[in-house]
Formats: C-alpha cells, structure tokens, sequence
C-alpha cells in the first residue's frame, strides 16, 4: 500500500475569493476480478471518515475516486515464468479548501496527518 502521499494545499491567504483544490494520485494491485469500487474511509484522528476536516483553523475536504487502468492477466501455461498480471486500480485524491475563510495560524505552516482505509 502506498505510504507518504501529500495533499498539498499550498499557501492560503484569509479570505481569499478562489478555493484551493490539489490533488494526488496513487495505485494499487489487486486479485483479478475484485469489484471497481472499495469502500473509502479516513482515520478520525484529525478530522471525519468522511475526508471533512480543519487545519490551522481552515475547513478542508478530502475525496477519493478510483478507476481501473488495467484488468490483469491470466498466466499462461505454455509460456515459462508467465504468473500473469494483477489488477492495477488508480485512484485520485482531491482536496478542496474552500475561499473566503480567516484561518487561525499565524506561522505561516501547518500540516496533520490523515489514514485512508480502502476495503475490497
């Protein structure tokens, strides 16, 4: 599983009018024939399961969506060494901090960290 991924938000000035939407993506290899779609939950830790949150005084929140970039293939018995191939899901994380907010830091920085459970 992919460890160490940023949601990098960037610089946020108090009330600024336009929202600020990164995004990151990663991928997984499965077992062929697992559903197109897992179950998306995040730690509540430092926010909701559902990806809401607030850093440094600041709503955030954080979506995920998935799609297959490749099916997988079978081994193949004629072929030595062929084991085949898993199936690969890319998946997408948008954040999105939405404009016009005060925020509470005055340090110029500030990050937390957040779990992502994806279940098969």
């Amino acid at each position: 599983a992919p460890s160490g991924l940023a949601v990098a938000y960037g610089t946020y000035t108090p009330f600024q009018p336009g929202d600020l939407t990164p995004s990151e993506t990663f991928t997984v290899e499965c077992t062929r024939g697992f559903a197109t779609t897992p179950t998306v939950t995040w730690d509540t830790t430092n926010g909701l399961a559902n990806g809401d949150g607030v850093l440094a005084g600041l709503r955030y929140s954080l979506a995920v969506t998935g799609a297959e970039s490749s099916a997988g293939t079978a081994p193949v018995l004629a072929t030595a060494g062929n084991i085949g191939t898993p199936r690969v899901v890319e998946f997408t994380i948008d954040g999105t901090m939405v404009g016009g907010q005060a925020g509470t830091d005055t340090s110029g920085a500030a990050s937390h960290t957040r779990e992502l459970t994806l279940t098969f």
